[in-house]
């Protein structure tokens, strides 16, 4: 279709224009304009990148940095240029690059902007002019080139820092006592008259500072809320000229490491220092807009103030005075000199200072003095021939720690042979700078008794392996003569077995035949047990009862009356004295209450009796009061009242008896819990599945591949085998190789493993070692799983004896309740030894008897009351009290999991879970002593000692089970 003329007239101009002869070729018409607009667009999407590059200044000081920027406008895609190298000057970046984005849009049309700035600080190190060459920049696939830059850096007259030392010369690691002066031009702005002072001077020092050496002061300046002070002076500036500077000074001690110039390189001051104030823009701004400035207000309180508006960044680096670092002399150096320097004192305490031949002896060093405490090492005892001579020492390097100017080490040393008198002095060598010379001190001698080793004889206990219950013990002559054999045949000690459990067919053999007697006796028995029925319900049942059935409304006081004499166990036969007895019982509400009740009762009578006075005439019968629907709910809700008035009541003077009783109760509180016994079986004990140690496998642990397992054990055996054969010729060795087996098994039964010969062959290596804490817990731990395993009772007996040798240090505030707990201890000590000459399954077999014997004659006797049955029935009454007595502690004491001992030397009570709380008691000897575990916190367990003594000791010094 032909264009009209409006619309080809403007065409033909444009083309006749650029003299194209296209007017009669129809094609290119209409693809001409479409590529004009599509040229047209591309020229407005081109990319027309634009780099820039500035410096902050053209004016540096020597070692303080310029900022380098470089710009890059409107540019997606870009590479950073590769810095060039210049001649006593850097460059290095100032951080990541920071974008910029800009969007507008102006009649529809949508353009965006994009700025990318790169930082850069440019640091000179000398005086003069230089020149940072082009810098190329990858944009958009083509290299854009900046343009030459150049910059003039002088010596800065504005900061100085310097380092002045009090001595001319000192040794290396002796401590220098240093005084960082900063001194600091004030800021003088001529335009607003305004002289910056000392504290707004020092705010200019940025946090990005490094103190070196000083930050300790600062840092101890700061929690104080302090500052250092600067004070005016004059100085001579680089010029030669005098001009006043503030100057902040800064004491601190330093400890060279290497002779030479004490180096101070760590020590640089950088300070945002200002060059130019401006206005505030907010009259009520703070004075200067920086956080760390601060200053006085000029003008009004609302207006006419300053702030900071351009800075320019001065970095100080420290020049220290011409103080000699000497190394310390060679000649003359002791042999056990470990570079301390100074002067300095020795102190060593040890404990337990009566031993066995071969036990821990814990040796406490102390190292006070005039220098850096941090850095001193503790003596070389494995070098110190009179000490090894006779302990045997650990070779190895102590680490310490401070506290309060002394230097704390801690190790063992074992005495090789019983006899040995005292702990030889420890030497502590130094070197002294004020008279350049070295000395010794050496610490006070030690008096010790070294006894002779106990030889324990476990060859005979650990021989076999436990029988089990109900079988006979094989007899500790029969026992082979290797202490190990079959204890470490991998069947019994690698598996996983479950802690014993009592039957519960002691438990039915205990219950069912009395439960039948009971039966027996109450069908015999039908017409007494009838009349009693009644008595079995409440008095507030029996009271709604009576309430119900009542027609009149004296009826209903009456039974209010009867429950009220029957609560309070006093006579009423009128309203006026139950309502008195409630009172005097201190109901006052409730007396209130039931006397409106009750008047309202009575209210009725009297009407009531005028019209029986006016028919006394007739011969009809008087009519009764009228008993309402309201009445017998009222009276309802009063007894329900009553009911729980008088339970409060209880409750609140049980509370007082129990508050004046609770000393006798700790007393009693032991044997209430085994004169319960049934209540504990009924609790606890109601599970079980055999009379035996029956055992469950358990899949082993994963940390351990059974190969590792069994390696482990050998090891375990090959230790204590080695400990037994050295016992006698070197104690010390023997009592490492026993601790070298204590450690393999605690691996074993830390994988997983646990089973009674595993606990008793640990319990075994701890006692030899000396740790009878740990071997008490130990065997307790076996005896979960086998109780009645004689050897196991005699090893932990044994252990428990060594530590009841000892002085009793546990306390004596409660004499009385520690007696019931000894005799309690004592009862359960003595049934474990009868169930393991007997066993669980014959103790088992005789309460059965028993109690059929003894009940069953209880049965016979209640169906014919005429046969003398106590003659015979006596002897199976006292057998199976004893039997059920027997087999009630062994469960008890199966459950109780509250106990614990000590396993460190000396332990100390807190009145807190913390060792800032105050101490309440200390127990010297505390290995192996026994306690109760009362609960825990974090890290501390609650615990009360055999003496009723409470406190909070760490978790890691006692072990339970």
């Amino acid at each position: 279709m032909p264009l009209d003329a409006t619309e080809d007239e403007p065409r033909t101009m444009w083309l006749n224009k650029s003299k194209l002869p296209l007017h009669n070729s129809r094609p290119w018409r209409v693809l001409l304009p479409l590529a004009l607009v599509l040229g047209l667009a591309g020229l407005r999407s081109a990319p027309a990148a634009d780099v820039r590059a500035s410096l902050s200044d053209t004016e540096a000081y020597v070692g303080s940095p310029l900022v380098l920027r470089i710009v890059i406008q409107d540019a997606q895609d870009y590479e950073a240029p590769e810095l060039p190298e210049m001649e006593d000057c850097t460059i290095r970046s100032a951080g990541p690059p920071s974008q910029s984005r800009r969007v507008m849009v102006i009649n529809g049309r949508r353009s965006e902007d994009i700025q990318v700035t790169l930082n850069y600080l440019v640091t000179p190190h000398r005086e003069g002019t230089f020149r940072i060459p082009p810098l190329e920049v990858e944009v958009a696939g083509r290299t854009v080139s900046t343009q030459a830059l150049e910059f003039t850096a002088s010596e800065s007259d504005l900061l100085f820092v310097e380092i002045q030392g009090r001595k001319d010369r000192v040794y290396v690691g002796q401590p220098l006592d240093l005084t960082l002066q900063i001194w600091l031009k004030p800021y003088r702005d001529d335009e607003h008259r305004v002289v910056l002072s000392e504290a707004d001077m020092w705010q200019r020092i940025s946090r990005q500072s490094s103190w070196g050496g000083f930050s300790d002061r600062l840092r101890e300046m700061a929690q104080r809320n302090a500052r250092p002070g600067g004070r005016m002076v004059r100085r001579t500036n680089a010029q030669g000229q005098s001009e006043e500077y503030y100057l902040y000074e800064i004491d601190g001690t330093i400890y060279p490491t290497h002779p030479g110039q004490i180096d101070v390189d760590d020590v640089e001051i950088v300070v945002q220092y200002p060059t130019q104030l401006r206005r505030s823009r907010s009259p009520f701004s703070d004075i200067f807009d920086d956080p760390f400035f601060s200053g006085s207000s000029r003008g009004t309180p609302f207006g006419d103030r300053l702030a900071i508006a351009e800075t320019r960044l001065l970095v100080g680096k420290a020049t220290v005075d011409a103080t000699r670092v000497l190394p310390v002399p060679s000649e003359g150096r002791p042999e056990h000199y470990r570079g301390a320097v100074g002067r300095y004192q020795i102190a060593v305490k040890a404990s337990p200072k009566d031993v066995a031949a071969g036990e821990p002896i814990t040796l406490d060093i102390g190292i006070s003095g005039t220098g850096p405490m941090d850095r001193i090492q503790a003596p070389p005892l494995g070098q110190l021939r009179d000490l090894t001579a006779d302990f045997k020492v650990a070779d190895e390097s102590l680490a310490g720690f401070v506290q309060d100017e002394t230097k704390l080490f801690s190790t063992t040393i074992r005495p090789r042979r019983a006899g040995i008198t005292r702990i030889p002095p420890i030497p502590f060598s130094y070197f002294d700078p004020d008279d350049e010379q070295f000395h010794t001190v050496h610490s006070s001698p030690i008096s010790i008794i070294v006894s002779e080793a106990e030889s324990l004889a476990l060859d005979a206990i650990v021989g076999t392996p436990a029988a089990p219950s109900g079988e006979s013990q094989a007899d500790e002559a029969t026992a082979p003569a290797t202490p190990w054999a079959g204890i470490h045949d991998p069947a019994l000690l690698l598996r996983s077995d479950s802690p014993y459990r009592l039957s519960t067919l002691w438990w039915w053999l205990a219950i069912l035949p009395p439960l039948a007697w009971l039966v027996v006796w109450t069908l015999s028995r039908r017409e007494h047990v009838g009349r009693w029925l009644p008595r079995l319900r409440s008095e507030k049942q029996r009271c709604v009862a009576n309430l119900r059935r009542a027609d009149r409304p004296s009826e209903l006081a009456a039974a209010l009356r009867q429950s009220i004499a029957t609560r309070t166990r006093t006579a009423c036969p009128d309203d006026a004295h139950a309502v008195g007895a409630l009172r005097a019982a201190g109901l006052y509400p409730v007396a209130a209450e039931v006397e409106s009740f009750l008047q309202r009762l009575q209210r009725r009578q009297p009407a009531s009796a005028f019209r029986i006075a006016e028919d006394r005439s007739s011969d009809a019968s008087p009519p009764a009061p009228a008993i309402q629907d309201d009445d017998v709910r009222r009276a309802a809700e009063l007894a329900e009242t009553l009911d729980q008035a008088f339970a409060q009541r209880r409750r609140f003077r049980r509370g007082l008896a129990e508050g004046r009783s609770a000393a006798q109760s700790s007393i009693w509180r032991p044997w209430r819990r085994s004169l319960g016994v049934v209540l504990i079986a009924v609790a606890g004990l109601t599970s079980g599945t055999g009379q035996a140690a029956q055992t469950k496998a358990v899949a082993p642990a994963a940390q351990l591949q059974k190969t590792q397992q069994q390696t482990i054990l050998d090891e375990a055996t090959a230790a204590y085998q080695r400990g037994q054969q050295t016992r006698e010729a070197s104690p010390a060795e023997a009592q490492q190789a026993f601790e070298t087996a204590a450690r393999k098994y605690q691996l074993l039964v830390d994988s997983g493993l646990q089973n009674a010969p595993l606990y008793g062959n640990l319990g075994n290596a701890y006692l030899q070692s000396g740790q009878l804490g740990r071997a008490i817990a130990s065997y307790h731990r076996a005896l979960r799983f086998a109780p009645d395993d004689r050897s196991l009772l005699e090893r932990l007996r044994h252990a428990e004896s060594r530590v009841n040798a000892g002085p009793d240090t546990s306390g004596q505030a409660d004499s009385g309740a520690w007696s019931w707990n000894s005799l309690a201890a004592t009862s359960r000590t003595f049934n474990r030894t009868v169930l393991s000459w007997i066993g669980i399954g014959t103790m088992v077999t005789v309460l059965a008897t028993a109690s059929f014997l003894f009940w069953g004659l209880m049965i016979w006797r209640a169906l014919n009351s005429q046969v003398p049955i106590w003659p015979w029935a006596f002897a199976p009454a006292i057998v199976l009290a004893a039997s059920l007595l027997s087999l009630s502690l062994l469960a008890s004491d199966l459950e109780r999991s509250a106990r614990g001992v000590f396993v460190v030397d000396a332990a100390t009570l807190h009145s807190g879970d913390g060792e800032s709380f105050q101490a309440v008691q200390t127990v010297p000897r505390a290995d192996g002593r026994p306690l109760r575990i009362l609960g825990q916190r974090g890290d501390w367990q609650h615990v009360r000692l055999p003496g009723g003594t409470e406190g909070w000791v760490p978790a890691a010094n006692i072990e339970h089970w």
